[in-house]
């Protein structure tokens, strides 16, 4: 069993609310990053606040994830003695970013992707290349190549005449 000292708890608490989510690196022998805390420590308590239910837990490569919840931020607050209720968590404040949205967007947009801009993530299209292969470029519909094929025809006719 593990030990884990009061200025220890206090500090994860603290770190925790104020947060409101714990990226704790699976590797028991380093300190963490933020709280410059022994890893093992930090996963033995927030274990401990998930069992319980205070958490939401996402693994993921080598990395867990760790939410705060509704009963989770009320039990840090007590914990820390912190009456007030306008301390929450930073993921649970609504964001101030101005997001764009796709319908003021698409005119421009579709202007850009017309003329052979950037494509949907940013890179170029390019012209072409090997039919087949990804999207490369533009294609052409059925409509398209029927009307090239009578074009050529009618050249090479004039060709013939003359």
């Amino acid at each position: 069993m593990v030990h884990v000292p009061k200025q220890t708890k206090i500090k994860i608490y603290k770190q925790l609310l104020n947060d409101g989510v714990f990226v704790l690196k699976k590797d028991f022998q380093g300190n963490h990053e933020e709280t410059n805390v022994p890893n093992l420590h930090c996963y033995i308590l927030l274990r401990s606040l998930k069992d319980r239910g205070l958490m939401e837990e996402v693994y993921n490569w080598g990395f867990t994830y760790l939410y705060l919840n509704l009963k989770g931020c009320e039990y840090l607050k007590e914990k820390l003695g912190i009456s007030a209720d306008n301390v929450i968590p930073n993921t649970f404040k609504a964001s101030k970013q101005n997001y764009i949205s796709r319908e003021e967007d698409d005119e421009e947009g579709k202007a850009r992707r017309r003329m052979g801009g950037a494509g949907p993530r940013g890179g170029n299209r390019g012209e072409g290349g090997r039919r087949g292969y990804g999207q490369g470029g533009r294609r052409r519909n059925d409509e398209e190549q029927v009307q090239e094929q009578q074009n050529e025809q009618q050249q090479e006719q004039q060709q013939t005449a003359q």
